[in-house]
């Protein structure tokens, strides 16, 4: 485990693999299709923790400062779920609040859980504690997970349809 915000270097997990975890987790929902919103809270919850690279726009040291710190916690990830599927409300006419806000948090904790295995780590508890927690187990950027992520979603049947706004 790390105590800075910064040791190992590198970045985190490509944004490409967690849209490809939560397209697979998609397909637990009741009903996957992009008509369905908690397919689309899913999907945006595994990749709405990334928002922190806006801090990039102040420069480096502050995107590295708060990389995989605020979006990342567990508070952060409450917040940035119901933001997300507040949003999402308005979307579609027919909406269940709480189930498409568990999908959401099922996608947002799947980001933070993959991004807690490889050496950058994420500050889960974060206000409490700024620590950098990691695992260490998969590189940045894993070719196997991201192969086995691809030949998952490419099986899987999914009935796509338009979203009816």
């Amino acid at each position: 485990m790390q105590d800075t915000f910064m040791s190992k270097g590198g970045m985190g997990m490509d944004p490409l693999s967690h849209a490809l975890i939560g397209l697979s987790l998609h397909g637990l929902s009741q009903g996957p299709s992009l008509s369905n919103p908690a397919t689309i809270g899913v999907i945006i919850g595994a990749i709405v923790p990334d928002l922190d690279i806006i801090a990039r726009l102040k420069g480096d040291y502050v995107y590295l400062k708060h990389h995989r710190v605020e979006t990342h916690s567990i508070p952060g990830i409450i917040g940035l779920s119901l933001i997300t599927t507040y949003l999402l409300s308005f979307l579609y006419t027919s909406f269940a609040f709480k189930e498409v806000f568990i999908w959401t948090m099922i996608g947002a904790l799947s980001h933070m859980f993959f991004d807690l295995l490889n050496s950058y780590g994420v500050a889960i508890l974060y206000p409490f504690n700024r620590r950098m927690y990691s695992l260490n187990l998969i590189m940045i950027y894993d070719p196997v997970i991201f192969c086995w992520e691809a030949t998952f979603y490419s099986t899987v049947e999914v009935p796509f349809k338009k979203i009816s706004l």
